[in-house]
């Protein structure tokens, strides 16, 4: 006869068992469903983005194309090209497929989201440019259409992106993007950089390596087949023309529109005086109010002080306090030269 303690004992570890893997809700077997359901969420909604892109660039988007930018096999893709038709986002003819009234306005939606993340990142986070991508790409997926309307109200309504990419209206219009790549730009031309394209990560992160952002005035110097040589932001600098093609500018033909390049600050000389002439629109955010509530603002007397072993950061001295700042900062401030040897 089996104890009457011990068949208590076991059928409540079978009951926790078996609640624990299909309790409604909450059991492992509807929380597996529900994990399968929003990773196919994730790859249908970049999918759609894909799609959109290439469109909207008037490049062909083959399946192979597809599969690769999801980093999922081409059987994979497949069968999401099929399960985006019977969701009626796409419309399939042949070996093609393009996006119908609905997969438009849901990848739109999807590139605003993308967009507003990568802007509040970039304004409200001390996260490097490097990271905006790929965070904004993790949380496009997690924020729901009211949070994402809501922090587009905090943050002003942007109409671009950190990179100058148009953000998408709540209607589902995308404003068009102006401009010429740089390497198209002739010797001689200055130009406003409008965007800067933040795909593939290795070319953006050389940009990024070498200082440009945004607004950013640009002197064509030199061009040819191999390289394309610009003045920017009190350097010179050398792009292939694959990696300066990714930078989009605004030609200026008007004298009045080319604006008089500043000496930024981490050029300054130690022990000279310097005014500051104005802050970068590289600079954003907390970055940015950070430096402005310790004086860093037009008109500014600073004297370089004391550089640190390895050279940076710098310490400055600002209305009478020393105040040390990176190297990757004091570029992004600019100055120009005073008489006298202090800030009295």
């Amino acid at each position: 006869m089996i104890d009457p303690v011990i068949a208590l004992v076991v059928g409540s570890i079978v009951t926790s068992i078996v609640t624990f893997i299909f309790f409604p809700e909450k059991g492992l077997i509807s929380r597996y469903k529900r994990a399968n359901k929003d990773q196919q969420r994730v790859i249908v909604e970049d999918a759609l983005k894909h799609i959109f892109d290439c469109e909207h660039n008037n490049e062909s988007c083959p399946k192979t194309g597809l599969a690769l930018k999801l980093n999922i096999s081409e059987d994979k893709a497949e069968e999401f090209i099929r399960l985006l038709e019977t969701m009626d986002l796409i419309k399939i003819d042949g070996n093609s497929f393009e996006l119908t009234k609905e997969g438009r306005e849901y990848a739109l939606r999807v590139i605003r989201t993308h967009r507003l993340l990568e802007r509040y990142l970039a304004d409200e986070t001390s996260l490097h440019a490097n990271d905006w991508h790929n965070e904004a790409e993790r949380l496009e997926h997690e924020v729901t259409q009211d949070q994402i309307e809501n922090l587009a109200a905090q943050l002003g309504n942007p109409v671009v992106d950190p990179h100058g990419d148009p953000i998408p209206t709540a209607n589902g219009h995308l404003p068009k993007l102006d401009g010429v790549p740089l390497d198209q730009m002739e010797t001689g031309q200055v130009g406003k950089i409008l965007h800067i394209e933040d795909e593939p990560s290795t070319i953006y992160h050389q940009l990024n390596a070498i200082g440009l952002f945004k607004w950013m005035q640009v002197h064509v110097l030199e061009k040819t087949e191999t390289k394309i040589k610009f003045y920017a932001n009190d350097e010179v600098h050398i792009l292939a023309p694959e990696f300066a093609h990714n930078v989009t500018v605004q030609v200026l033909e008007n004298e009045n529109d080319i604006i008089q390049e500043f000496k930024s600050l981490s050029k300054a000389r130690m022990g000279k005086p310097v005014k500051i002439k104005n802050l970068s629109r590289g600079l954003r955010g907390k970055q940015r109010r950070r430096l402005m509530d310790l004086g860093l603002v037009p008109g500014t007397i600073v004297i370089p002080e004391l550089k640190s072993k390895s050279g940076n950061p710098v310490a400055y001295k600002i209305r009478g306090a020393s105040i040390a700042i990176r190297n990757d900062q004091a570029d992004l401030i600019y100055i120009e030269d005073v008489e006298g040897d202090n800030n009295e």
